[in-house]
């Protein structure tokens, strides 16, 4: 991947970030860095890329128009071969820096 597509996948990721309330941009500062590294370890545009946008633009919905889901702990991509309890634990560790 060049880092010409990295830089306009980065800005398709933030573009929506003044549309976020106040209360949810830690959460989506959070979760928008962990999408962006995972699209950035895969190395490639493919169909993969294109499904991780496809949530990443519903996430951006919902954090758009549900002002209280700040009281959940970020949505974060989980990781091949992690285990349910690794992964949920790994989503509340984040919370600890919203």
């Amino acid at each position: 991947m060049t880092d010409k597509e990295l830089d306009l996948i980065r800005q398709k990721i933030l573009k929506n970030r003044m549309l976020i309330p106040m209360q949810n941009r830690e959460k989506f500062d959070v979760e928008s860095q962990r999408v962006f590294r995972a699209i950035e370890l895969h190395g490639k545009m493919d169909a993969t890329v294109s499904r991780l946008l496809k949530l990443w633009d519903e996430r951006v919905f919902f954090l758009s128009k549900i002002a209280s889901c700040h009281f959940a702990p970020p949505a974060l991509i989980r990781e091949h071969g992690e285990s349910g309890i690794d992964y949920l634990k790994r989503c509340f560790d984040a919370t600890e820096r919203c």
